[in-house]
């Protein structure tokens, strides 16, 4: 029988085996994109149509992957000023606790809102000029990557809970 944390360990293995490799093609593909772009535009002085559609849709997807290996990893931007200011270890968890309870709500906004924008370009069909690509492949990276943040913030919510409890 699965524990919680196995089961929570168990998807962040899912996810990591997913979003790493996604990231590693990204980012080459978004490299050499941009590289071919400058060196047609430049050298050859023939611009390729398209590429920024193809760069957008890219880099959207590994800015929101980058912010959920972020999120994995607990290497976002914090202001951890409260260990500054406070000694007392319990007091510290608990306004750790606090702050991952602040950010899940502003998350679920975050799911929310982007689960909406990504409804809207469904029903508009929206598409690129160029490649006709629909835009909800890159608007859905928002609801995507905001799912992943929700699922490590509960993560680091029960981390946070049980410190507070031990300390």
């Amino acid at each position: 029988m699965f524990s919680l944390n196995s089961l929570i360990g168990l998807i962040d293995k899912i996810l990591t085996m997913i979003v790493i490799p996604v990231v590693v093609v990204l980012s080459i593909a978004i490299a050499s994109m941009l590289a071919w772009g400058i060196f047609s535009r430049s050298l050859l002085n023939a611009p390729v149509f398209g590429l920024e559609e193809l760069v957008l849709i890219s880099a959207m997807w590994l800015y929101m992957l980058g912010a959920v290996l972020a999120a994995k990893d607990r290497s976002h931007l914090t202001a951890d000023f409260v260990s500054v200011i406070f000694k007392n270890e319990k007091l510290i968890a608990g306004f750790a606790v606090l702050a991952t309870t602040i950010s899940i709500v502003m998350a679920l906004y975050f799911v929310s809102w982007s689960y909406e924008l990504m409804a809207w370009s469904l029903k508009k069909a929206q598409i690129t000029p160029v490649f006709k690509l629909p835009w909800y492949i890159s608007q859905s990276s928002l609801f995507v990557g905001s799912l992943a943040l929700v699922f490590y913030l509960i993560r680091d919510f029960i981390k946070d809970c049980q410190k507070f409890i031990n300390v």
